[in-house]
């Protein structure tokens, strides 16, 4: 059972691989401040963003595609700078 760390952890999910081959996946926004794009992916009918967002792009593009993927230039919402 997975346990979040309240503090760090909004919410913990289980979710089928299939979730992650979404068409409408990923979602680029623009960046802040004219900075990178921010990458959204949908999981659970909620978007999910960077630094979490990132590595499960990574992850599906790596992982499931055989795509080698650097997520480096990822840019995030301010709020994460928390």
């Amino acid at each position: 059972m997975l346990v979040p760390c309240p503090v760090e952890v909004h919410a913990a999910w289980l979710i089928p691989l299939e979730a992650l081959e979404r068409p409408d996946l990923p979602r680029w926004l623009p960046g802040e401040s004219g900075g990178a794009p921010i990458l959204q992916m949908r999981i659970n009918d909620h978007w999910v963003n960077p630094p979490t967002a990132a590595l499960l792009y990574q992850f599906r593009e790596v992982a499931l595609r055989g795509r080698p993927t650097r997520v480096a230039a990822v840019g995030q919402p301010a709020w994460t700078a928390r």
